[in-house]
């Protein structure tokens, strides 16, 4: 490779190709030894040259540095995708792991949300419980209350039935004194 000031030639694979790149206009020009001579190559539709023996694309992207429009010499694949310089890849694996760091944060507070959410759906469990429990003991005692009140009748009459037939003994009419007896 030689370099010169504004301009960069390059000769790949093994001097089959020569690429001379002018910085100063912007200029692109890829040559291919054909019968020991070099004949000038036209880029394809995407305006790069095919370097197919490495399946690759030579080409020029602008782009804005420092507020100024600024031509690079890159390589694309067959597909045209764009190939990353080193610093390129060291940008992007930064950029994934720091994504990687804000999914596992994500899911990290989604556990956590989770976990708040089945405590509270225990503890609503557990007053569910509570309240089915306080249910049945007012549900008991209103049973016995029943059941006591029921008892309270059953002595009121049987004490209304042996005053009466304790009347009854004296020669007393107890539906004479009815109204004082109820």
């Amino acid at each position: 490779m030689e370099l010169a000031i504004g301009n960069l030639e390059l000769s790949l694979c093994r001097h089959c190709f020569r690429a001379i790149f002018d910085a100063w206009k912007d200029i692109l020009e890829v040559y291919h030894l054909v019968d020991g001579r070099y004949a000038k190559m036209e880029p394809n539709e995407r305006g790069h040259f095919v370097i197919a023996p490495m399946a690759v694309e030579l080409g020029l992207q602008q782009q804005v540095q420092q507020h100024e429009m600024t031509t690079w010499l890159r390589w694309w694949d067959a597909d045209g995708n764009l190939l990353l310089t080193g610093d390129e890849r060291a940008v992007q694996a930064e950029v994934i792991a720091d994504q990687q760091k804000a999914i596992a944060n994500q899911a990290n507070l989604a556990k956590q949300e989770a976990e708040a959410i089945a405590n509270q759906a225990n503890l609503a469990k557990q007053e569910a419980e509570a309240i089915a429990d306080q249910q049945r003991m007012i549900a008991d005692q209103a049973t016995i209350a029943q059941q006591q009140a029921e008892a309270i009748a059953n002595q009121e009459r049987q004490q209304k039935e042996k005053l009466e037939a304790y009347l009854r003994s004296l020669g007393i009419n107890p539906e004479h004194l009815s109204p004082i007896l109820e």
